[in-house]
């Protein structure tokens, strides 16, 4: 992976130090994007842990203007409770984009999506960082809310993968929980996931790491393409 001198985050500017991305990705769009090399968007799910549910009017009117600046728009999901977490919940259209490993990001938005091949027929599936999306994203936010910028982040990020294609998706994961279950890193899991079905991919903490750490880039998986 190529090293960005940044921090995710949108990282640590609240109080909390917590940051949830979920994704909703389907195979047709995956496949689309890495054939025509033309973006796409899907929803993706923010959730900032803030230091308490009282703040939660404050941290949605800070930042729903500077997540709006840096996706093309965002929706306040409002607040809720995740264990002795209390989160600010967002959604904003992320994009897919045809990547081009340890080069240069094709997408200026702070996190985003995307695919690249560099073994032939296999895709492989990402969670990328832009450095210039992310400064531009924490220049927006307001300044009352980055009194704790120095504070270590924790990017948690997963995807859900629906397979809207006429028959079966091959993947191969390593260094995930899919669907609850570790599949270690140096170890690679075969999937077959069926017609309309779909799999919960988690990132591994060491993948979380590396990217709060500066990584360009965390794989989520890799579809198999037919011969």
């Amino acid at each position: 992976m190529r090293r960005i001198a940044i921090i995710l985050v949108f990282a640590g500017t609240l109080t909390g130090c917590k940051m949830w991305a979920d994704a909703d990705l389907f195979t047709s769009d995956l496949l689309s994007v890495q054939e025509t090399g033309e973006p796409l968007t899907t929803p993706l799910e923010l959730a900032f842990e803030i230091g308490s549910k009282g703040e939660c009017e404050k941290v949605n009117a800070g930042l729903l203007p500077a997540l709006s600046e840096a996706y093309g728009g965002a929706e306040s999901l409002g607040c809720e409770q995740r264990g002795f977490d209390s989160v600010a919940l967002f959604r904003v259209p992320v994009e897919i984009v045809h990547e081009v490993k340890n080069q240069k990001a094709d997408s200026a938005q702070p996190i985003f999506i995307g695919v690249y091949s560099d073994v032939e027929n296999v895709v492989t599936i990402a969670f990328f960082q832009s450095a210039e999306g992310v400064a531009s994203f924490r220049g927006a936010i307001p300044e009352e809310l980055t009194r704790f910028g120095g504070k270590d982040v924790e990017p948690l990020l997963s995807a859900t993968i629906q397979n809207d294609l006429k028959g079966a998706a091959k993947l191969h994961l390593s260094d995930v929980y899919a669907d609850g279950r570790a599949i270690p890193v140096q170890t690679t899991k075969a999937y077959d996931l069926a017609r309309r079905s779909e799999v919960k991919i988690v990132l591994s903490d060491v993948s979380n790491v590396a990217l709060a750490q500066g990584y360009s880039h965390a794989i989520i998986g890799h579809i198999l393409l037919s011969q």
